[in-house]
């Protein structure tokens, strides 16, 4: 018995491209940008708060998801540093 040789199709979104077959982004491209921008908002609400849990309320994301990202996105945690920063410095301008 001949074994059966089997070829392996690799689509533009599995080969991590932007675009889908459909021309438009990939669900994980997707997924990628709307945390992107549900963690800039969150940045922001922090620097202007003050404070990580009424930055969550303000960006409407739950501070687990937040911890989450902490640990799963070294990107977002360097920023997450720079932003506790910027309101430690927002809070010494407000206050002096």
């Amino acid at each position: 018995m001949k074994p059966v040789v089997r070829e392996t199709v690799i689509r533009p979104s599995a080969a991590g491209l932007p675009n889908g077959d459909n021309g438009r982004p990939s669900l994980a491209v997707q997924v990628r940008q709307r945390t992107e921008k549900r963690q800039a908002t969150f940045l922001q609400a922090f620097v202007l708060k003050g404070n990580a849990r009424a930055a969550c309320l303000g960006a409407g994301v739950g501070r687990r998801t937040v911890y989450d990202w902490f640990h799963r996105y070294l990107d977002f945690a360097e920023r997450f540093e720079d932003a506790r920063e910027a309101a430690a410095d927002v809070v010494v301008r407000k206050y002096s």
